[in-house]
């Protein structure tokens, strides 16, 4: 049986922050790599590609790093402070890293996905035909 001494809770927030610190930057790796493979090909990329999954493990992976890093250095360094306080301090720097990391995927969508669009609007319009950001606009407002 785990008894949750100092050590332990030192030992598993270390874990957690080492395991999805190398876990969110390989998904962000494997993310890049792929829309650029496809931004090369000149595929279309649908708004769903990657988002709805990978969505969900990287705010994962943002929270748990931002409460492991966190909480570790509290807990080793901070011998004055209580373990309460460390855990909770830790778990609001978790929800910090959490909201970056969704603002970041959020603007990467935004950009990716606008310049798609613009794209799409260029092919039916007649190739090489000049976009019009009026009627782009109108479409968006129509959609939503």
């Amino acid at each position: 049986m785990l008894t949750w001494s100092l050590e332990n809770l030192i030992r598993t927030c270390l874990y957690l922050a080492c395991f999805f610190t190398v876990a969110g930057i390989a998904k962000f790796i494997v993310f890049a790599v792929k829309t650029g493979k496809l931004k090369a090909q000149n595929s279309k990329i649908k708004p769903s590609f990657l988002f709805d999954e990978v969505y969900t493990f990287q705010s994962v992976a943002a929270f748990f790093t931002g409460f492991g890093w966190l909480g570790y250095y509290l807990l080793t360094h901070c011998k004055d402070v209580s373990v309460t306080y460390c855990i909770i301090s830790a778990v609001m720097a978790g929800f910090i890293c959490l909201q970056i990391s969704v603002k970041i995927m959020f603007s990467m969508k935004k950009n990716l996905f606008e310049e798609t669009e613009k794209e799409m609007w260029t092919e039916e319009n007649g190739l090489g035909c000049p976009v019009d950001e009026k009627a782009l606009e109108e479409s968006r407002k129509k959609t939503n």
